[in-house]
């Protein structure tokens, strides 16, 4: 006897996170304009790792250091089945 069963099955991609931030490096205050290219995403998380441990859910923020130091700034990027990966870059605030 032999019985057969199908099943559709949905493949959807990772999101991918990425952003560009203008400018990297200078002097503080310094603001940073983080641009967004994160792929199969629809909703974020910013992590800018500053002495007040900020964060951002906005697409693309921007946001001002304000003391010196390196800042590794992390955008996870989620799909709506709640997977997720993080991506990340350093800004340094320096004279």
């Amino acid at each position: 006897c032999v019985h057969s069963a199908a099943k559709n099955v949905s493949i959807i991609n990772s999101p991918q996170a990425n952003f560009i931030a203008t400018p990297s490096f200078g002097p503080p205050p310094l603001q940073v304009q983080f641009t967004n290219t994160s792929t199969n995403a629809t909703s974020y998380l910013w992590q800018f790792n500053d002495p007040n441990s900020s964060s951002s859910t906005s697409v693309s923020p921007s946001f001002t250091f304000s003391e010196l130091g390196s800042y590794e700034v992390g955008l996870t990027a989620f799909n709506a089945q709640g997977c997720s990966t993080l991506f990340s870059r350093l800004i340094e605030v320096v004279i």
